[in-house]
């Protein structure tokens, strides 16, 4: 099923699934979403086709371990700012890997379709644990 069109440079294709991104948590199928919410946000109180998200004016989002964000968001700016190719690996198309040697922690970035606020939505398990995390990247 085609959900709408894409461009990459002057050329045009249809789209087949939405993009989104995904971290898998556990191994399991999730069976309930939900929307992410910070305190004080409420579903109800949102318009019609819109949504509370994570916002970027860079087109970018990463999934991070928020204990060593300093560090890890530290290393990303190194990176791309100072051009130090061993604060982050790159993990192809422009996306980027970087780890907390000290407690482990990592970071890995990715794209959205542009700037504004994207949702993100938890998938839970039968059991009601948190299984994925999915952020939609797209605004078809």
């Amino acid at each position: 099923m085609i959900v709408g069109e894409g461009t990459y440079g002057e050329e045009r294709f249809p789209v087949t699934e939405e993009p989104v991104v995904r971290l898998l948590i556990r191994d399991e199928p999730a069976v309930t979403w939900e929307l992410a919410l910070s305190e004080g946000e409420d579903p109800r109180l949102l318009l019609d086709g819109h949504a509370y998200g994570f916002g970027t004016d860079g087109a970018a989002g990463c999934f991070a371990d928020a204990a060593a964000w300093e560090t890890l968001s530290g290393k990303v700016r190194r990176y791309y700012e100072e051009r130090d190719g061993d604060a982050c690996v790159s993990v192809g198309d422009g996306h980027v890997h970087a780890v907390d040697e000290a407690t482990g922690s990592d970071l890995v970035s990715f794209y959205t379709e542009g700037d504004g606020t994207w949702p993100v939505w938890l998938g839970r398990s039968a059991a009601g644990e948190l299984v994925s995390v999915v952020v939609i990247t797209s605004y078809l």
